[in-house]
């Protein structure tokens, strides 16, 4: 798709990527509003928290937790999360919502989860979208290592089996998420 979209304007493709991508603008906008979240997050970093425990967190801390087991534990918590609110019902909620937990997770290992500041979060709200606008396209165009980091998760959360084994390793790790 990306290809497409550098390439010739003139391309049949390329009418039809515009068109979705003009349709969806909408939605996004409504949905993302990065001064309305900013509480949003804070309550999802106290959800994670919740979830993570303190042995889980040095667990994290000390890079005893593989990128599988990551995974899988901000798909257990996203799945929890939207099976108990039915806060997000569109595709483009869920992507923003596993982007947003990944997010976390990458505080929790670098920094913990005590004092993360609203700046910060803000900040961090540009990683967001860029991954999550980025999952809906072949490939991302960055060096920075966090939204690598990011769309790696992303991707690997989309492939199903990839996924269920990463669901399988957080819970043999026992990684448990509260009701």
């Amino acid at each position: 798709m990306l290809k497409t979209l550098l390439g010739d304007p003139a391309a049949p493709e390329y009418a039809v990527i515009i068109r979705k991508l003009q349709e969806t603008a909408p939605e996004h906008r409504a949905i993302y509003d990065a001064r309305q979240d900013k509480a949003v997050m804070i309550d999802h970093v106290a959800i994670f928290a919740r979830n993570l425990k303190s042995a889980g967190l040095s667990a994290l801390r000390a890079g005893k937790i593989d990128e599988r087991q990551k995974l899988g534990m901000v798909l257990m918590i996203m799945e929890k999360m939207v099976d108990k609110t039915g806060a997000f019902p569109t595709d483009i909620d869920k992507r923003m919502l596993f982007v947003r937990l990944s997010r976390i997770l990458l505080w929790a290992e670098r920094q913990g989860l005590e004092g993360i500041k609203p700046e910060k979060v803000m900040n961090d709200f540009i990683d967001i979208d860029f991954v999550v606008a980025a999952s809906y396209f072949d490939e991302i165009m960055t060096r920075d290592k966090t939204v690598e980091y990011l769309d790696r998760m992303m991707r690997n959360a989309m492939i199903q089996p990839y996924a269920e084994s990463a669901i399988e390793a957080a819970t043999a790790i026992g990684f448990k998420v509260s009701a």
